[in-house]
């Protein structure tokens, strides 16, 4: 059981990867389109990767309480960033069409 939610917490955190970087590229590239989709996305991906890190805590004899919480922290920093950068950028977008 362990190994199977570590493969699932491994490729969780591998797709997160994937979205936080295509986030950023698509914030410096300006690629408006794609920021509602990037913002779900990673909310989605977090989650999962909360839950994983959550049961694979619960599974190791060894992850301490302390250090999960370390984790969750620095991991749930980086997609809080990038979820803040995505949340002004389309708030930006929207507020001029709102305000005419």
């Amino acid at each position: 059981m362990y190994g199977f939610v570590l493969a699932i917490h491994l490729l969780t955190a591998a797709t997160t990867g994937v979205v936080l970087l295509y986030s950023l590229y698509a914030l410096v590239f300006k690629k408006a389109n794609s920021y509602q989709v990037c913002a779900l996305l990673l909310g989605f991906v977090a989650s999962l990767e909360v839950v994983t890190g959550v049961a694979l805590s619960e599974l190791s004899p060894t992850l301490t309480e302390a250090a999960l919480s370390l984790h969750l922290f620095e991991y749930l920093g980086a997609c809080l960033f990038v979820e803040v950068l995505l949340f002004t950028r389309i708030k930006r977008l929207v507020a001029p069409v709102l305000s005419s």
